[in-house]
């Protein structure tokens, strides 16, 4: 595979720095300039996307900005992108934000030796590590093809008609999967698979459950029941955020991290998931008078005299469930408090009990 590499740098002469296309890395981030075709009022006019990705994030493309004149030259900085323009302007860019960065003398061009950033001038290059200075690194001459190191690979880019495809090798040079496109001219809504719409199906079909079984609790001092144990009220607690957090993590990834500045993905998949399961919680036992994970654990939600739990009750008890975000302040409190109440039932006057049903004690015969 070693005689590949001259043959690929013949196929991606296209690729070069006048074609607008360039990719730099660091030890955690991969960006890249995408020539992009975007339409105007005027019709359609190219510009340079700046796109990224996360080491953590592994497959996943990430819009930054859109930049106002094409690139010459890109650099990584800290995280941050290092964007020179036609215009000789230089611009550190991340997520959200963008600052003007000034050099004694006019840029032309950018690489990275060694790990030192370099901006090459009429007089010699400079070296770029926070601020500007002097070097005696050489300025390295222009690659035929746009290649990075990241993560252990070789990444190989090359343009197409609707953007840049990329295509990874390994280190002895074979590669890696196939040539994938990071096209950002049409973003369609995806379509949900099959595996979240069977998820779908296995919730609703799981509240429709809990729906048609609903009853209501026996009243406390009929039924004999003491406030639920802590180790059962974790049980359904767990079970809850199983169905409803994995599904909402995966739809906030699938759906809404394309539309977010870079480096939020875990964040978005943070928020995803718990307002999933807090919505979804809320929802079976605003409908039924208990969770999903209540209902298979056995347990029931009743006022402090035993009866069943008010709808007003039920979504104080609910809305304050943002305390339970953090597993070990609510088990806390239920292990210490006598009725065994969290945050949500000590102010909501509410409590959470074992159903078991009234024990019938058969007629005993008189003594002879």
């Amino acid at each position: 595979m070693s005689r590949l590499w001259p043959i690929l740098a013949v196929l991606l002469s296209a690729a070069s720095a006048d074609a607008g296309l360039h990719a730099a890395s660091n030890d955690t981030h991969l960006f890249v300039t995408v020539p992009t075709t975007v339409e105007t009022s005027d019709g359609s006019e190219t510009v340079d996307v700046l796109v990224r990705r996360e080491r953590f994030a592994e497959g996943r493309w990430q819009r930054v900005r859109k930049l106002t004149s094409s690139a010459v030259g890109l650099a990584v900085f800290r995280g941050d992108a290092l964007v020179l323009d036609e215009a000789g302007n230089l611009r550190l860019i991340a997520p959200g934000r963008a600052s003007a960065v000034t050099a004694p003398r006019p840029i032309t061009a950018l690489a990275t030796v060694d790990g030192t950033i370099l901006g090459n001038t009429a007089d010699g290059p400079l070296a770029f590590d926070g601020a500007w200075a002097e070097t005696t690194l050489v300025f390295p001459e222009p690659a035929d093809e746009v290649a990075v190191e990241f993560a252990g690979s070789r990444y190989v880019f090359t343009p197409t008609d609707t953007g840049v495809s990329v295509q990874a090798f390994d280190a002895s040079g074979t590669p890696v999967g196939d040539s994938t496109p990071i096209d950002f001219n049409v973003t369609p809504p995806k379509p949900p698979s099959w595996p979240v719409w069977l998820l779908l199906a296995m919730l609703a079909a799981t509240a429709w459950g809990t729906m048609s079984l609903r009853s209501p609790p026996p009243p406390i001092a009929e039924a004999k029941v003491a406030p639920a144990g802590a180790g059962r009220r974790f049980f359904a607690g767990v079970v809850d955020i199983i169905l409803g957090y994995p599904v909402g993590s995966y739809l906030a990834y699938t759906y809404a991290i394309d539309a977010l500045p870079a480096g939020t993905a875990s964040v978005v998949v943070l928020i995803g998931g718990f307002s999933l399961y807090f919505l979804l919680t809320a929802a079976v036992e605003l409908a039924t008078g208990r969770s999903i994970g209540k209902w298979i654990a056995g347990l029931d939600v009743v006022d402090l005299d035993g009866k069943p739990a008010t709808l007003g009750a039920l979504l104080t008890r609910n809305i304050l469930r943002i305390a339970d975000v953090w597993p070990i302040f609510p088990l806390v409190i239920v292990l210490v408090h006598p009725l065994r109440q969290r945050l949500g039932d000590a102010a909501a006057r509410t409590m959470v009990v074992q159903r078991t049903p009234p024990v019938s004690v058969g007629p005993t015969s008189a003594p002879s």
